[in-house]
Order: structure tokens, then C-alpha cells, then sequence
């Protein structure tokens, strides 16, 4: 019937239509209230050309969603790196946290669990390093790399790995730009 024959259209159109809703925009929810406590601390990365992202937090931090994707780092496909995060501490108190990095590497502005660099939780006190490949199928040119900082406090559990798009009370979301070559064209 011509029913049946609309339906699947219909039921294509929308999930196209909610696909490309989604890409163009990376989600901007992060540390929402308490932005001051639990924030990144830095966030350190050497790469190719002589860039570099050796980047500071300042307190208080912004709600949402930190843009400092003016800073960038030129990285190779099929070579290895690693990125250094001091994760906050609840201003100033070392209280039980967790963080998480992702790399945009379809490029498809959302940080899927396959795009996960690591994951951390502890009581913050000294750098972590987060060594990682850029894979080959990778896409070249322009992406970012999301880096995420939050807190446990009590009614607020979290777990590993965190969610990207997370609006949290306490913690930080930074966005860094990151350009790729050597990889998939």
C-alpha cells in the first residue's frame, strides 16, 4: 500500500534529519554552578612544527563549554603522542575526582567511546599522562580534543568512562583544536 511505502521514507528522512542536527555543533554543556571548584588545571601536548598546547587554568573557570580551541597542535597520523593533565582540586581541597580526554577524529563533533584517549579518578595531586596513537583512518585537517574534570560530592556520583556532554556541578570542560595530516584524506 502506498502507506507502507511512505513510512520508510518518512522514518529515513528523520533519522538523516537527526544525524545532520547533530553534526556542526559540538555540545557545550560542562561545569555549570560551582565552575570555580574542580577544574583543569593545565593541559600539556607537544606535536609536530614545533606547536603545542601548554595551557593554564584560571580560576574562576567559565560555565559550559571552555573554547580555547584558539590554541592547536599539529599531530601525524600513525604517530605517537601524549597529553599531561593535572586534574582540579575542590578549591584547593583534594576531593575524590575523575576526568576524561577525547580526540574528535571523524570529525563528526560528537566524542564517541571509540574517540575516549583515557580516563582518571583519584584524589588530584600530580600530572597524568595519557600516551595515544593518531590513528590512519583519522580524518585530515582541523578537530578537537575535550578535556573533562569532575568531582564526586555526595547525591553527585560519577562514573568511568564520563559522559562529554555532561552538564556537571562541580568540574570543567575545556575544548583544544587539534590539526591532523599523514592520515586518512
Amino acid at each position: 500500500s502506498k502507506m507502507k511505502k511512505i513510512f520508510p521514507l518518512l522514518l529515513s528522512f528523520l533519522i538523516i534529519s537527526n544525524y545532520n542536527a547533530q553534526l556542526g555543533v559540538y555540545c557545550t554543556d560542562g561545569g555549570s554552578f560551582y565552575d570555580n571548584f574542580s577544574q583543569v588545571g593545565s593541559v600539556d601536548i607537544t606535536g609536530e612544527n614545533s606547536t603545542s598546547i601548554a595551557w593554564t587554568g584560571v580560576s574562576p573557570g567559565s560555565t559550559g563549554v571552555s573554547q580555547d580551541t584558539n590554541l592547536y597542535v599539529d599531530l601525524l597520523g600513525g604517530s605517537t603522542y601524549s597529553i599531561d593533565v593535572l586534574f582540579g582540586t575542590f578549591n584547593g581541597a583534594p576531593y575524590f575526582g575523575y576526568g576524561s580526554v577525547w580526540i574528535d577524529w571523524n570529525q563528526n563533533q560528537l566524542f564517541e567511546a571509540s574517540e575516549l584517549i583515557g580516563d582518571w579518578s583519584g584524589y588530584p595531586s600530580e600530572l597524568e599522562s595519557f600516551t595515544f596513537t593518531v590513528p590512519l583512518f583519522a580524518l585530515n585537517g582541523t578537530t578537537r580534543i575535550r578535556v573533562m574534570n569532575t568531582m564526586d560530592w555526595p547525591l553527585l556520583t560519577y562514573s568511568l568512562p564520563l559522559d562529554p556532554c555532561a552538564n556537571t556541578l562541580y568540574g570543567s570542560v575545556n575544548d583544544f583544536s587539534l590539526n591532523i595530516s599523514g592520515a586518512f584524506t
